[in-house]
């Protein structure tokens, strides 16, 4: 027989949700969900534990499919995202080195300022220049999504 279901995994900055899908019509069969800890080691810190994530992600899947009863034979596929992507460093064994820096950490702010100070003031002169049609914006085609980062 084959498959009846896709199985989707959300990860988040609070927890790791599993939902099940019908493949037929889509609709929904269940859904569970893995928080897990957001710590805050220094003020503008923000870190999470890599496992808690893997963790999380095996007991929501588990769980949707034992509250649904769900086979696991019956699920087609998986599909995961997450919020964003975060470099994990590792180890030779593929340990975490050290809790994850998440995006909402601020511990760089003063170091992102200077960037964009140094970028607009390289940047903006050359195309805001009303002396040649060459250094216009429209010219360049990364021109406003460069100042649009930077602002």
């Amino acid at each position: 027989m084959a498959p009846k279901y896709v199985l989707g995994v959300d990860g988040g900055t609070g927890g790791i949700r599993a939902g099940l899908f019908e493949i037929a019509t889509g609709a929904p069969v269940g859904f569970a969900d893995t928080p897990y800890d957001t710590t805050h080691p220094e003020p503008g810190y923000a870190e999470q534990n890599p496992s808690d994530w893997w963790d999380g992600m095996g007991t929501s899947v588990r769980r949707v499919l034992a509250e649904t009863g769900v086979a696991p034979e019956d699920v087609a596929g998986l599909c995961c995202d997450t919020t964003c992507c975060t470099v994990v460093a590792l180890d030779d064994a593929g340990d975490a080195l050290m809790p994850c820096i998440l995006w909402m950490d601020m511990r760089a702010a003063e170091q992102t300022e200077q960037v964009r100070r140094l970028s607009l003031a390289a940047v903006v002169p050359r195309l805001g220049s009303s002396r040649s049609r060459a250094s216009s914006p429209s010219r360049h085609p990364h021109a406003r999504a460069l100042l649009t980062t930077f602002s």
